[in-house]
């Protein structure tokens, strides 16, 4: 039987532990919190610790980074990208667990933001050698 020694929300792994679990350096999870990807917790004497959380989300950063290499930017785009879908995604689960309910809600959310347009187009615009381009 496994028993729990801390919750996995808890920070409690300082981070040359943090850096060693997760096959990085120091530095590494420094430059992260400076980019603003994460925040570790401080104790009062202002040393960095890191939760379970937080290490399992700091292996999907390094996943991104390291084997998809993917740079900072790209990282933040994605880690918010999937932060919209996840929010999105409770929202369908409780569309549906609502009923029919659940669409006078998207009703109201159409009546405050508008209808879903779907995705932005970017126009075409001419070169001045003659060839179309097209905007990603």
């Amino acid at each position: 039987m496994l028993v729990r020694l801390h919750n996995p929300e808890e920070p409690v792994y300082v981070i040359s532990v943090a850096s060693r679990l997760l096959g990085v350096s120091p530095h590494f999870l420094r430059m992260l919190e400076r980019e603003g990807i994460l925040e570790p917790a401080r104790t009062e004497k202002n040393i960095r610790l890191y939760s379970e959380t937080e290490l399992l989300f700091l292996r999907r950063v390094c996943h991104l980074i390291h084997e998809e290499r993917i740079n900072i930017p790209g990282v933040k785009a994605i880690l918010r990208l999937e932060m919209t879908e996840a929010s999105f995604g409770k929202i369908e689960r409780r569309r549906v667990a609502d009923g029919p309910a659940g669409s006078q809600d998207q009703d109201e959310t159409e009546a405050e933001t508008g209808p879903e347009t779907g995705p932005e187009r970017r126009p075409q615009h001419n070169d001045p050698a003659g060839s179309t381009r097209k905007w990603r």
